[in-house]
């Protein structure tokens, strides 16, 4: 029996399939029907077949119109048409460029907006260079993957520094990145503030890049008369764009000229590249990266000159030695605590939200103009490295991590430690977090203790460690926080319960508001008051704590927070509860120092910052305050007290400069203000020369020049 056929006969119909398969089948009328027409059609195609006419043609036919189909469709194939190349080069083209073009009309109503035409020019630059790597591939299967690893590398950049800025409010660096581990815990708030439409384009821009690599991509195969033509045109076009990518921002030193008055400079802050909203803006996300590359390269390579050491030299000869005042020596011997109160802003110091901490402010001494600048990203070990070393951290992207071999002699705990004092770190979280188990120990810190190195007691068993009174409550971490010894001690505590994100889903959000249910739900700025009242539960516990062990008259506090409320989504809200116009004043954060045996009534007027703590605390203490450090003690009467910013500005009680505008000017005179900017510029170089040389390592001043 022929297989070809199928007969209609029912017998020879189930005879047929057992012989096919091995199995029995019965048909139903509506499969005989089928398998009729399926009979006819197979007997008209043995009969052509018999008559020998078309022999194979139909077949051959078929094969071509599908593949005519198919490179219709695909049209990006094999050596395509001149105009189909064209629009290959185009959209390709066009796809990285689109990048660039997209975070600026994202932001547009924000920060990003390219600065002129030479951030144009070097994106137009990078991208002709990303789409001549691409297209100098003649395999098709090799070109995708080259397009694909380019595209999408530089589209999660870009959708990274988007939603960097829309958390942080600036870009990123490189050495920013190897935080990102300690966000995760927060990828709900993130995920919230960057909104439905974000991951809306991000699925557009991978439909982009995938229609691209699938259908205009072609494989192209040059003849041999024309490749070397080829080859001379794509490396012409190349070394015109490294051209165009190495001299147009040396136009930014012609274009514009230094003004002293401001920071409103692209070549000043080209080539110091350290302020992320600028840089993006005079450099666009291509040459963005690169030059962050190059800095990276450029900081890695460095090598610290006797220039540079004098520089440093010379900058603090300027000071004048540090002269004994009236609070000299007040709370000399005492121990110290020190708190780095989470996410605690000014306007959150009241009778209602923070009672401990309103009581202590109006019997302290207590920081009116205060303000915690924010030079690294991970704000609140930015401000802890500052306070602890009287230095910020780099403010270009390296990670203060890279700095753990450096020597901190000028650290508190370090000073501390040689006057007697023990000195240990206290935290909830894990010592891996932002490194603190190996950055402790680089500043001085005997050890790190984190709160679940602690086993739960019965007063802690039902108690998250996030909560920060369970510090005092775990009977065995307060001990080591105040223990029991002769000699004085210093314990650094950071607190967290009033860390973002400020919604009730939250868990620490829940515990607050179920703690103290006034406050609204639904409302950002009544969540972090709840969460604020909780560490102020801390507070006064910790006070208890210390009156129970008899040690409280003789415990100097220092409470200051460690940044603004940046966790608030609803930023007109909280600029209207901060008094926000637009200013540095948003920065301004509580701080003050307090004494249960010296209890003091001092309103500091003065603008004071971070790294002001740590002379003024070794003042208070009796202890030697080198004129070698960044910072000053607020009741030195040369000093007259202001604030620096990474982004080009400072504040003072006349002036607040921000990005080299004057926002407020209250009576200092155009030759002050050009003073103070020159010293600012200063400040910035002198800063990262000390940690690019482990100044305080190599001995300052007069010590280093008698070695």
């Amino acid at each position: 029996m022929c297989r070809t056929r199928i007969c209609c006969d029912s017998s020879l119909r189930g005879r047929y399939y057992y012989e096919k398969t091995g199995k029995k089948m019965i048909f139903s009328d509506k499969d005989t029907k089928l398998l009729e027409n399926k009979a006819s059609e197979s007997t008209a195609t043995e009969d052509i077949s018999a008559s020998g006419s078309g022999d194979g043609k139909s077949s051959e036919n078929s094969k071509k119109k599908k593949k005519k189909k198919k490179e219709w469709f695909l049209i990006g194939g094999q050596n395509p048409a001149p105009w189909v190349r064209v629009l290959s080069y185009v959209a390709v083209f066009a796809s990285f460029f689109f990048l660039d073009f997209w975070l600026q009309i994202m932001l547009v109503g924000e920060r990003y907006s390219l600065a002129g035409p030479i951030p144009l020019i070097l994106t137009v630059s990078y991208s002709m260079i990303c789409s001549i790597i691409v297209f100098s591939i003649r395999n098709r299967t090799a070109k995708i993957w080259i397009y694909s690893l380019i595209y999408y590398l530089m589209m999660a950049y870009v959708f990274i520094q988007y939603g960097a800025y829309l958390l942080l409010e600036k870009f990123i660096y490189m050495g920013d990145l190897s935080y990102f581990g300690e966000g995760g815990s927060y990828f709900g708030f993130a995920i919230k503030k960057l909104g439905v439409m974000t991951f809306v384009w991000i699925f557009i821009m991978y439909l982009i890049g995938r229609v691209i690599k699938m259908r205009l991509l072609p494989h192209t195969t040059v003849k041999e008369e024309n490749r070397k033509k080829s080859a001379v045109i794509r490396t012409l076009i190349a070394i015109a764009c490294v051209i165009a990518i190495i001299v147009s921002p040396m136009f930014y030193k012609n274009e514009f000229q230094v003004d002293m008055t401001a920071f409103t400079s692209p070549a000043y802050e080209y080539d110091r590249f350290t302020n992320s909203e600028v840089d993006m803006r005079i450099a666009g996300v291509y040459g963005y990266l690169s030059r962050d590359i190059q800095m990276n390269i450029k900081r890695a390579n460095k090598t610290i000159t006797e220039e540079d050491l004098n520089r440093i030299d010379s900058f603090f000869e300027k000071k004048s030695d540090h002269e004994p005042n009236e609070m000299t020596g007040i709370y000399a011997g005492k121990n110290v605590i020190s708190v780095l109160m989470e996410s605690v802003d000014d306007w959150l110091v009241n009778p209602d939200d923070m009672p401990v901490l309103y009581e202590l402010s109006q019997k302290s001494i207590y920081f009116e103009d205060f303000y915690t600048p924010d030079f690294a990203n991970g704000w609140t070990f930015n401000t802890e490295f500052a306070y602890n070393n009287g230095v910020y951290p780099y403010s270009n992207g390296n990670t203060a991590a890279s700095l753990a071999d450096n020597s901190f002699e000028q650290s508190i705990p370090s000073v501390l430690k040689k006057n007697g004092y023990t000195a240990n770190m206290f935290h909830y979280n894990d010592p891996s977090y932002y490194d603190r188990g190996v950055m402790s120990k680089a500043f001085g810190y005997e050890a790190y203790h984190s709160y679940k190195d602690y086993e739960k007691d019965e007063d802690t068993k039902d108690l998250s460690m996030e909560v920060d009174s369970y510090a005092v409550r775990n009977k065995a971490l307060f001990n080591d926080i105040v223990p029991d010894q002769d000699s004085p001690f210093y314990s650094f505590i950071i607190s967290y319960s009033a860390h973002l994100p400020y919604d009730s889903s939250n868990d620490m959000s829940k515990y607050a508001l179920e703690k103290y249910p006034q406050y609204d739900a639904n409302d950002e700025i009544e969540v972090l008051r709840a969460k604020a009242h909780v560490t102020d539960d801390f507070l006064g516990e910790l006070i208890e704590g210390l009156k129970e062990k008899g040690v409280f008259e003789d415990t100097v506090l220092v409470l200051y927070g460690d940044h603004y409320s940046y966790g608030i989504n609803d930023v007109e809200k909280l600029q209207a509860v901060s008094e926000e116009n637009g200013c540095n004043i948003l920065e301004r954060t509580p701080a003050l120092i307090y004494c249960g045996g010296n209890e003091k009534s001092v309103k500091v007027e003065k603008t004071a910052q971070t790294i002001d703590i740590a002379p003024t605390l070794m003042n208070l203490l009796g202890l030697p305050v080198s004129h070698e450090v960044l910072g000053y003690d607020v009741f030195d009467k040369e000093y007259p007290g202001f604030a620096i910013f990474l982004k080009n500005g400072w504040i003072n009680n006349k002036v607040d400069a921000k990005e080299g505008e004057i926002k407020t000017n209250n009576g200092m005179s155009d030759r002050e203000i050009r003073k103070m900017n020159d010293y600012v510029k200063e400040f910035y170089a002198i800063n990262d020369l000390i940690l690019d040389s482990d100044y305080y390592a190599l001995g300052a001043g007069d010590a280093r020049m008698a070695k």
